[in-house]
């Protein structure tokens, strides 16, 4: 009983040290398909700082992907409940975005850091693949990002190509 107990003050505690600051994004993919997307701050800087990094490297920019975003908030806060940075149950999230709106190739990067500046720079120089999937052949990308008391990113980007 006290096991449950401690585990829900846990779960309640995650929830209320946690916080999303909400900016209202458009979501442009597709010919005629717009649709307002909420990011943090924290995810508006980190698709802009991207999108310049491939800009550098004479790559497209990522548009935004809703589904590919709403599954990318899903792991970031399964990432923070698991207190562990992981792709744990990926083949279900490509599965999910896939479903909702086809496409040709997936890959994810996933991080855990105070600040998506060094996200971004421990991506860029990575040898775990972090750094191709950047500069991949990608067209979309959804990002979430779960901030906590402790300045804590728990971060998740999904990046698509359709």
């Amino acid at each position: 009983m006290i096991k449950k107990l401690l585990f829900i003050l846990f779960i309640a505690n995650v929830v209320i040290s946690c916080s999303t600051d909400v900016n209202e994004v458009e979501d442009v993919y597709g010919e005629n398909n717009v649709q307002a997307l909420a990011l943090t701050a924290d995810e508006t800087k980190l698709i802009n700082l991207v999108n310049t990094y491939r800009s550098n490297n004479n790559l497209k920019p990522l548009k935004l992907h809703v589904s590919a975003s709403s599954e990318a908030k899903k792991h970031s806060d399964y990432m923070l409940a698991a207190t562990v940075v992981s792709h744990d149950n990926w083949t279900e999230r490509a599965n999910a975005i896939n479903g909702e709106d086809p496409i040709q190739a997936a890959s994810e990067n996933v991080a855990k850091d105070e600040n998506v500046n060094h996200i971004l720079r421990v991506w860029k120089g990575s040898v775990n693949g972090h750094n191709e999937t950047l500069l991949g052949d990608y067209t979309h990308a959804g990002v979430g990002i779960v901030k906590c008391q402790d300045g804590n990113l728990w971060t998740t980007m999904i990046f698509v190509k359709k």
